[in-house]
């Protein structure tokens, strides 16, 4: 036998064998006669809180649907751990619709701005059950007017002829600036142009980046860009902060469980921490009882005149 049938030979072989374990291999995976190993459903992963009745919790879209989740939803897993339900987030396109979310009953309870909640808890038949602490363990929050730190806004008059950028015209935060121009003699006419971003953290880039002389944000959103580049030209007096709120005929059953599970939260125990840094900044101090009275005054009369007339 020549050295080319030989090789040529050696080489059938070869193919014979991997054809031979292929086939093998093909029918151990598709043969049903073979045992599988199943699970119990003792055996497999607890998941306790798919035995429970699903909560829908609504919010507001006051940050993108990307930074709720991140922050908002480690929450809403402290809820189902520690309460007799199953919470999911349910999320909005703007502040309206939450409400609406509400009242429809597509959501039992939700994250809702100040404003909008003074403004639709009557309406709508809301009630406020708690509101978050902030650093400083008080429930209140800061409306903050930015500008570039090279801007020439550096005070409230600066602002004629600017452009000014704002969250969503239900928020508190840009009626609040139209409210302190109305009544620092500076019609809105007066400024250059007003647009308004469905996020608080749009407006603060639009301003960081010059495409806008200045714009309004909440405190816990300019703190996370203190320092780089940016001017406080002032701030608004406190504000009761963002209830969470439920909707007429929720059982008390699950108002006292939410309540019970969040006043718990004591940031100052080291228990508590670790787990709280994976929550939003808003909402790593805890929380404390709010009452409708808290959001009484804040509805901005002279400010709902200006929005109206914009729309």
């Amino acid at each position: 036998m020549t050295d080319k049938k030989i090789k040529l030979a050696i080489l059938g072989g070869i193919i014979g064998l991997m054809l031979m374990l292929t086939i093998f291999i093909y029918r151990l995976a598709v043969n049903i006669n073979i045992p599988r190993i199943e699970f119990a459903e003792s055996e497999s992963l607890p998941n306790i809180a798919e035995n429970k009745p699903l909560i829908w919790f609504g919010v507001i879209s006051r940050y993108n649907p990307q930074m709720i989740y991140k922050g908002y939803q480690p929450l809403i897993d402290y809820l189902s751990e520690h309460t007799p339900y199953r919470f999911e987030l349910r999320l909005s396109s703007d502040y309206e619709e939450s409400v609406r979310q509400l009242e429809r009953g597509e959501a039992d309870l939700a994250f809702l701005g100040s404003l909008i909640y003074a403004r639709r808890r009557q309406l709508s038949h809301l009630q406020c059950i708690l509101k978050p602490l902030n650093r400083d363990g008080e429930p209140l929050f800061y409306s903050a007017l930015i500008s570039r730190i090279d801007s020439p806004v550096k005070a409230l008059s600066d602002l004629r002829g600017k452009r000014i950028a704002l969250p969503s015209r239900h928020s508190w935060s840009g009626n609040w600036l139209l409210d302190t121009l109305q009544n620092s003699g500076i019609a809105v006419t007066e400024l250059g142009r007003i647009d308004y971003f469905p996020y608080h953290h749009t407006v603060l880039y639009q301003a960081l980046r010059g495409d806008y002389d200045a714009g309004v944000v909440k405190d816990r959103v300019w703190r996370e860009y203190s320092g780089k580049d940016m001017r406080v030209i002032m701030l608004s007096d406190a504000v009761p902060g963002s209830p969470i709120v439920v909707r007429k005929g929720v059982d008390d059953a699950l108002v006292l469980a939410v309540k019970k599970a969040l006043l718990a939260i004591d940031s100052q125990k080291p228990a508590f921490q670790l787990m709280l840094s994976d929550w939003d900044e808003e909402f790593r101090n805890g929380f404390a009882p709010a009452n409708d009275s808290d959001y009484d005054g804040l509805e901005f009369p002279v400010a709902q005149k200006a929005d109206a007339d914009e729309d």
